[in-house]
């Protein structure tokens, strides 16, 4: 938010910023300005009425008060806004204007072909714009105060940008940590974007500390006191997202890349003193006026407007990731987690690792829910509830179409996935849980001799008997016990 007190003694004054503006800065700004205006639109319209009908739907439910029917004809002025850029990249396309296919449909991903095209649109429309403005232009015109506004706009832009992206690290956890599913998929077989979200999903300190680094930079940009610091803060985060975007794959590489441009683009008006400061160790100059106005009184209202405006979409993004947050957090089952079939008896018969019929994995994942993997890979997944005090469990294999399909990371990895409908009722079978000790590495090995090592270590151990394709079928788990799961240690005398 700018900040509306006096001039600093000493500042650079509108008339003198003005002065120093050269004919290429002027077609630069102007440039400039078009182009974010027209990259950012429907920006502030479509965020303002987002958090007017967040909190009338929050008055409503408090007070009974209605929801003002003007926030229905703006968004359908805005959902037009919208269907005119698909129009527009889809005739492009259709005409081979742009050479490349556009296809809408809802993925998620923001790298499309049509958001491309209609980058390459608004910037052409931006410099034909910017030629017709500086031919109508007068010699010599400055745009200090302008310029200005478009400091306080693109840092409430990136304000409420940025903010999201760290707000849903510390409170919905975007990425999460991985699933049994994801433990259990080859490395090779994750996509680059996979790997990013186990990497993140692994350590939720580092998940919330990446979100705090967003929300803290994002926030101090709203004063003009604190832009510069906001800069320096955000400039090494988002680098870090936009090269992780950029070098693994993931689909947000348009816009994350535009926002750290934005910030760079904060650092304009401050570069005659980060060249004297960090570069020539000289007096620095005058200090930078990011004032957007002079009058107090027009001051005050426009500082209660942005702390009301500011207010009203913190609290609704409480509301609303916490309502995530809820959705996606859930219980784990007490047999949660991947078990490793040490034995499988069919018909009174050992099944040995050599038949590609025997189960691998035995995986439990949510509740009334398990799968299994053969020797060859294949999953199948299982109702399957338990009840551990009376020591019975019920089992009925699923839908061919739901074992039909792959297990994607989507949907293996997915809370909300729910289990498809049982071929036939569910078999009862017997359930008893041991706690015995088996023969593994020690994860914790302090020479490279104990590594080797076979130690016995405790181990949870399941045994399910019952029947399955009308056959006798007992299975001996063992609970796996990953390397990824270590525990933080101090002193680590191996580097593994």
């Amino acid at each position: 938010m700018s900040s509306l007190e006096p001039t600093d003694n000493g500042s650079v004054s509108a008339k003198e910023q003005g002065s120093r503006w050269n004919a290429a800065w002027r077609v630069l700004f102007r440039f400039s300005l078009l182009y974010f205006v027209l990259y950012a639109l429907p920006f502030p319209f479509m965020q303002l009425l987002l958090d007017l009908r967040s909190a009338g739907a929050m008055l409503h439910d408090w007070f009974g008060w209605a929801q003002p029917s003007w926030t229905a004809t703006a968004f359908s002025w805005l959902g037009e806004y919208n269907a005119f850029w698909k129009e527009v990249t889809t005739w492009l396309s259709t005409h081979d204007w742009v050479g490349i296919e556009v296809i809408h449909q809802p993925t998620g991903a923001g790298d499309t072909a049509h958001a491309y095209v209609k980058l390459l649109v608004s910037s052409v429309l931006a410099l034909a714009l910017t030629g017709v403005w500086s031919w109508l232009a007068k010699r010599g015109t400055s745009y200090a105060s302008l310029g200005r506004w478009l400091h306080l706009g693109v840092r409430w832009y990136l304000f409420f940008s940025i903010l999201g992206y760290g707000l849903i690290k510390i409170y919905a956890s975007q990425f999460g940590y991985p699933s049994p599913s994801a433990l259990l998929r080859p490395l090779g077989d994750n996509s680059p974007m996979g790997l990013v979200w186990n990497f993140m999903g692994f350590s939720k300190p580092y998940e919330v500390i990446s979100g705090l680094g967003e929300a803290v930079g994002a926030t101090l940009l709203l004063w003009h006191r604190t832009a510069l610091l906001g800069c320096f803060v955000l400039i090494p985060v988002m680098g870090n997202v936009v090269l992780l975007n950029f070098l693994y794959g993931v689909p947000v590489k348009l816009y994350s890349g535009h926002l750290l441009l934005f910030t760079v683009a904060l650092l304009v008006p401050f570069v005659p003193r980060l060249i004297a400061l960090f570069v020539t160790n000289r007096s620095l100059p005058p200090p930078v006026d990011l004032r957007v106005v002079r009058n107090r009184w027009v001051g005050g209202c426009l500082i209660a407007f942005g702390c009301l405006w500011i207010s009203i979409h913190l609290w609704n993004a409480h509301e609303g990731y916490m309502a995530v947050r809820e959705r996606r957090v859930r219980t784990e089952p007490e047999l949660y987690g991947v078990w490793d079939v040490e034995r499988m008896v069919r018909d009174g018969k050992h099944v040995g690792v050599s038949d590609v019929s025997r189960w691998k994995h035995f995986v439990v994942e949510h509740d009334s829910r398990a799968w299994f993997e053969t020797m060859l890979g294949k999953r199948s997944n299982l109702d399957f509830s338990y009840d551990l005090e009376r020591g019975e469990c019920t089992v009925a294999l699923m839908s061919r179409k739901a074992n039909s399909e792959p297990p994607s990371a989507s949907k293996t990895d997915s809370a909300e996935q729910k289990p498809g409908n049982a071929d036939a009722s569910k078999t009862p079978w017997s359930l008893e849980r041991l706690r015995e000790t088996r023969k593994a590495q020690d994860r914790y090995a302090k020479t490279m001799q104990d590594r080797v090592k076979f130690t016995d270590q405790p181990r949870d151990v399941l045994v399910l008997r019952g029947t399955w394709d009308e056959q006798p079928l007992e299975l001996t788990l063992v609970r796996k016990v990953f390397n990824l799961e270590r525990e933080f240690r101090w002193i680590q005398e191996l580097p593994r």
